[in-house]
């Protein structure tokens, strides 16, 4: 084996580890931003899918809304385990 097809053989080598290197990398930087932005991303999702959302009225306690969700699904052998409220009143 001469020195030409060595380096031949680790410059093919080098380029497929480089670039299988910087596949991965680029995965983890992208997912790594992911969450770290998951709230704004989050809230971005909802908005688009619901709307923004305008209280007009007094907000209304909680165990009202976890009594009306318990009674809505709890026929269909469902139950409510947490709920998260808002960081602000107009978030979906």
């Amino acid at each position: 084996m001469n020195a030409r097809t060595v380096r031949i053989t680790a410059f093919h080598v080098h380029r497929w580890l480089g670039l299988i290197g910087g596949i991965l990398l680029c995965i983890a930087g992208l997912t790594g931003a992911v969450l770290v932005f998951w709230h704004e991303l989050d809230h971005w999702v909802l908005t688009q899918r619901l709307g923004q959302i305008v209280p007009t009225r007094e907000p209304i306690a909680i165990a009202a809304i976890a009594d009306t969700v318990k009674a809505i699904y709890a026929p269909k052998g469902l139950t409510l385990s947490s709920i998260s409220p808002p960081d602000a009143a107009n978030y979906p």
